[in-house]
């Protein structure tokens, strides 16, 4: 919420500014923001003459100068004169008065090519805001003032090409897994239905070195480094009763697998015979007609960790770390191989972000860099996880979803007619993501 805001009085700002510049050029009639540029010594010090004498319009075409103090006309008439104002003011002794001509043809191509001076500032940094706002953007649910979906999609098809946008992710969350074209072929597999139009980024984190940052880069930079240090610090600060359900949910995992192994009565060609079967044998040709005791197996087991990591989660980050964290490190007390990700996305990506695989339980800690931004694309989210998961040749394979249920993202998904889009939130969302 806080980073909107920031941006946005970035934007106001940049536009009263330019509002100000296009008022000083001189049109036809007489208008007092003219002279706001103009600056007059008043002991010692450059001032607007605006701060040093009332102003005021007696007609359509004219202004009147009057100084607070009468030893400034000389100075503020000299002012009007030295500047590109193109008008010779009237000193009557007591005030100033500036008659304002109508414009000739010539003059007003000579104020048209002017303004063009200022169009660079109004196209080159809302544009720069802009971008770096995509990065920032709160969850619609929560804010109530993100971008709609039209304006999203808008955004992501015609304010930054396909490269920039990719650039973009790979800056923020950082380098791909996989190489491009082994990217493009897993959106072709799976942006497909209700996701068509969108777009994958799965990540280790890892930064992209010698890439300089923008300011604003550097300072999100920042935000997301003390976000890790307070999810951190959470631990530690309840480093007992997280140790407590650690073990709790290590000795309940053990105790599942015991359960699970223990000997069981099956029926088999070979035990203790069972009287009561023994017709089977010379009827049915049925040779289990044996009790036997036997230990299941339950073959290699891995777990699949997802974490929501959208801006809904904001004022949980370091619960939501706590959590995976906990999980992780109790399937690591039993020897159970986990992964732990975490997934948002943002202008039409679906990012995933790998903090600990399965055979590197020394990266548990690393699920404390989890940090909360952008929307949630649930469905396409838990589709690729799952991809993630047929990859891999463990017999038995587990996935645990940590999220409030509230898919939420700006880019529409297709409705029943072709050319009906719906939100992609509420019951929507959720019957996907089902």
């Amino acid at each position: 919420m806080s980073d909107y805001k920031e941006f946005e009085g970035k934007m106001k700002k940049t536009c009263e500014a330019l509002t100000t510049q296009f008022a000083t050029i001189r049109a036809g009639r007489a208008n007092a923001a003219v002279l706001d540029q103009i600056t007059v010594d008043y002991y010692g010090s450059p001032t607007p003459i605006n701060q040093v004498a009332s102003i005021g319009s007696p007609d359509p075409r004219s202004l009147l100068i009057q100084p607070w103090d009468n030893k400034l006309l000389k100075g503020i008439e000299k002012a009007i004169l030295a500047s590109d104002l193109g008008i010779n003011p009237q000193n009557d002794g007591r005030s100033i008065r500036l008659v304002f001509p109508p414009l000739t043809e010539e003059r007003r191509r000579e104020r048209r090519k002017h303004s063009w001076v200022f169009k660079p500032k109004l196209r080159v940094r809302p544009r720069r805001y802009r971008k770096l706002f995509m990065g920032f953007v709160d969850h619609p649910n929560l804010s109530g003032k993100g971008p709609q979906p039209d304006e999203g999609e808008h955004e992501l098809r015609t304010r930054m090409t396909a490269e920039e946008l990719r650039e973009f992710m790979t800056a923020k969350y950082g380098k791909a897994l996989y190489p491009p074209q082994q990217v493009r072929e897993l959106e072709r597999q799976l942006c497909t239905g209700n996701h068509s139009r969108c777009h994958l980024h799965i990540t280790g984190g890892e930064p992209v070195s010698g890439r300089i940052q923008n300011g604003f880069e550097a300072l999100q930079k920042q935000r997301e480094a003390a976000q890790i240090e307070r999810n951190r610090r959470y631990y530690q600060d309840n480093l007992a009763r997280s140790r407590a359900g650690i073990q709790k949910l290590a000795s309940a995992i053990q105790n599942s697998v015991l359960l699970h192994l223990q000997p069981a009565p099956v029926r088999a060609n070979t035990g203790r015979l069972l009287g009561g079967r023994v017709w089977r044998a010379t009827r049915l040709n049925d040779d289990k007609v044996f009790l036997r005791n036997e230990q299941d197996n339950m073959g290699d087991l891995s777990v699949d960790i997802l974490l929501d990591a959208s801006t809904s989660q904001q004022d949980r980050q370091e619960i939501v770390s706590n959590q995976g964290y906990m999980i992780a490190e109790a399937l690591t007390r039993c020897a159970i191989p986990c992964r732990v990700m975490s997934f948002c996305s943002m202008t039409g990506y679906t990012i995933l972000r790998i903090f600990r695989d399965y055979q590197k339980p020394a990266d548990n800690r690393r699920i404390f860099e989890y940090v909360s931004n952008g929307c949630n694309r649930d469905g396409l989210a838990i589709r690729a996880a799952h991809h993630l998961l047929n990859q891999t040749s463990y017999e038995h394979k587990l996935l645990i979803v940590l999220s409030d249920v509230k898919p939420n993202d700006i880019l529409k998904m297709p409705g029943n007619g072709e050319e009906t889009f719906i939100e992609y939130e509420k019951e929507a969302g959720i019957t996907d993501t089902a």
